[in-house]
């Protein structure tokens, strides 16, 4: 059963990388804090800087090419 703190999606793809047994991803499952502050957290970080550059280069009349 669906639980918002216990059995959720988050608490899935934690228990499926640690059934995985893959070095270093296992042991960063384990706990959600490590798990955040090893994968999410840097990768948040990175998008947070390009969109800040984004706007300062359009904000100033910059030209952004795709």
């Amino acid at each position: 059963m669906y639980s918002e703190d216990d059995n959720n999606c988050f608490n899935f793809v934690l228990t499926f990388l640690v059934s995985l047994n893959q070095t270093p991803f296992t042991g960063w499952a384990e706990s959600k804090v490590e798990f955040c502050q090893r994968l999410i957290l840097p990768k948040t970080v990175m998008a947070a800087k390009y969109i800040m550059l984004y706007r300062k280069v359009k904000g100033n009349g910059g030209m952004i090419v795709q």
